[in-house]
Order: C-alpha cells, then structure tokens, then sequence
C-alpha cells in the first residue's frame, strides 16, 4: 500500500501495531517515525513512536517526545505516559 500511495499514513499506523505486537520495536519505531509532519495523523503517531521508544530503553528520547506531544495539546495518556517515563 505504501509502494502506491506514500502519503497514507494509516498504513503506517496498521504497521507500528502489527511489529509492536510481534515485539519488533524498532520496526514500529521506524514506521511511524516516517509519517509526515503535518500530517492528521502526526500526533497519535508520535505517541506511538514514544510508546515503542520506551520499548527500546529510550527514556530520554520518549520522554522528549512526549513533552513536545504534551506541550502542543495536553492529553491524560501523555501525561500518563510522561508518569511512566
């Protein structure tokens, strides 16, 4: 699907939960690293991108985005997720 249409983001979305539940974290990392900025989805894609970072053990970074992701919108599963780190 991405061979077709680059821009669909979703399918990267359908891929972070696929390697994430296969416990490929750096796969899911790296597809949803790749959503555009800008992009509807960039959001829950760059909490996603922290969720998998934690994966990884890396807590500095997850905990950067995270921030970045609290400043724009305030949300409970950031802040949640900011407890966590």
């Amino acid at each position: 699907a991405l061979a077709l249409a680059p821009q669909y983001d979703a399918v990267r979305l359908a891929l972070w939960q696929r390697h994430t539940e296969q416990g490929e974290h750096q796969r899911a990392f790296d597809a949803v690293s790749a959503v555009r900025t800008g992009s509807p989805l960039e959001g829950e894609a760059r909490f996603q991108s922290a969720m998998s970072l934690l994966r990884l053990k890396r807590d500095d970074e997850a905990f950067g985005v995270l921030r970045t992701l609290q400043g724009r919108t305030p949300l409970a599963a950031v802040a949640n997720a900011l407890g966590v780190v």
